[in-house]
């Protein structure tokens, strides 16, 4: 009974309308190119929140940035600068200006990567309510145009596994079908991306189709059969 609700919502989600994206939720979409200027684009578009600024600086150490050549504190800012040999992600703290986050990559896609996830949780997190329930349901109901019940109706049903939820938060975050970790929640031996690929599912359904995996083994890969 669960397992056919849950495909009847899916079926529902694949055949509503997606909301169009505007420059916020652009962080999520996989045609754009990430690079430093892109990812400043976006971060300028961001409405409301409390989230640090950015600022161009040309180095940093543990304490201070350098700025036009100048050592300093800079109050609540943030930066990604390539410094010759690394990548580098800055930020300053609101109290008095000092390094309190210093990350290096080893190339611009990594670097991007990382203040991307980092400030779009920012973000949400500053606008309303920081759980990661709450962030879950603001992506599910702008991504997939749906109800304020039916994004707590999924992010209940999705929370029944700690992995998959943690996995589908970060998907929402940057879009790569891994939790934080880089590893893939797998069941029957199927990913979410596996059946993303394979299965034409969106994210959300593959997620919800991973419960069933879990739940109902015998079905869901009778199912799945009966796709192909």
């Amino acid at each position: 009974m669960l397992k056919d609700e849950l495909l009847k919502l899916a079926e529902l989600l694949n055949g509503s309308k997606k909301q169009e994206y505007n420059e916020v939720s652009d962080v999520n979409r996989t045609d754009i190119m990430w690079t430093k200027t892109e990812l400043i684009k976006w971060f300028e578009s961001l409405n409301g929140g409390r989230i640090p600024d950015y600022i161009e600086v040309s180095d940093a150490n543990h304490s201070q940035v350098c700025i036009e050549g100048e050592w300093q504190n800079a109050l609540y800012y943030w930066s990604l600068f390539f410094d010759g040999s690394k990548w580098k992600y800055v930020e300053t703290d609101d109290e008095r200006g000092y390094v309190f986050a210093l990350k290096e990559f080893n190339d611009e896609e990594s670097a991007v990567k990382y203040a991307k996830r980092h400030l779009y949780i920012y973000y949400l997190a500053s606008v309303a309510d920081d759980s990661h329930e709450a962030m879950l349901r603001r992506y599910i109901k702008k991504n997939y145009n749906c109800s304020e019940i039916e994004s707590r109706m999924l992010v209940k049903q999705i929370k029944q596994y700690k992995d998959i939820f943690e996995e589908f938060f970060n998907y929402a975050c940057i879009e790569e079908f891994c939790k934080d970790d880089g590893e893939q929640t797998e069941a029957c031996g199927y990913t979410a991306e596996i059946l993303n690929r394979d299965y034409n599912m969106s994210p959300l359904d593959a997620y919800l189709f991973l419960i069933q995996l879990k739940k109902n083994p015998k079905e869901a890969l009778e199912d799945l059969k009966n796709r192909q």
